[in-house]
């Protein structure tokens, strides 16, 4: 039996909430790149904020959204998606957490809460032959803040989940991720976390 459906036979839950990049798969970017189209974007539109004040891109690109508000968040969206399309060479399978998502997808609702942009989740769960399975993809080109914020859960995994289990409460939901900003949105949601690695990684 594999580490997930152990933690799942000991604490039951009705909704599943996976990271996708270094969980269901690793994307293969290079992401000094992205860092470098990033960040002088990100801090040329900010007036207080810079990357080296911040452990890491996620809240350094938060705050600066924060701040500025919908102009930054779409400069954020574009360069994200851009950079994902043009430089995904290819992606690493991760086989326990997808051979858990083939396997259980009648018991549980399945939902993707993700940093990466739609257009790189639908191509490789495609290719994996899973994304018919997921009731729900929340993306970083959905929101304007994401995890750890929990912007993401508030605005739309709350409202799938209201239309696929009435009634639900936040002890029925797992979120199952590699890192410290998926632990962190956990944190922030009030849900269980399912660290799907030995240790958390870095952002």
């Amino acid at each position: 039996m594999d580490r997930l459906s152990k933690y799942l036979e000991k604490n039951p839950k009705k909704a599943l909430t996976f990271d996708f990049d270094g969980t269901l798969a690793t994307i293969q970017v290079p992401w000094k790149i992205y860092s470098k189209k990033m960040v002088p974007a990100m801090e040329k539109l900010s007036k207080k904020h810079k990357r080296a004040d911040f452990i890491n891109s996620h809240l350094f690109e938060n705050a600066v959204v924060a701040e500025i508000g919908e102009a930054a968040a779409k400069e954020r969206w574009r360069i994200c998606e851009e950079f994902e399309v043009n430089e995904l060479t290819g992606f690493i399978e991760h086989h326990e957490m997808t051979n858990f998502v083939r396997t259980h997808s009648e018991n549980y609702a399945f939902i993707i809460w993700s940093s990466n942009a739609r257009p790189t989740i639908e191509k490789i769960l495609k290719e994996l032959d899973i994304l018919q399975v997921f009731n729900l993809l929340v993306t970083k080109t959905d929101t304007w803040l994401t995890k750890p914020d929990p912007e993401g859960f508030n605005l739309f995994v709350k409202q799938e989940l209201d239309t696929l289990l009435p009634g639900w409460e936040l002890r029925d939901v797992l979120m199952i991720g590699d890192s410290l900003s998926d632990s962190g949105a956990a944190k922030a949601v009030g849900m269980d976390f399912f660290q799907c690695t030995e240790s958390a990684e870095e952002d």
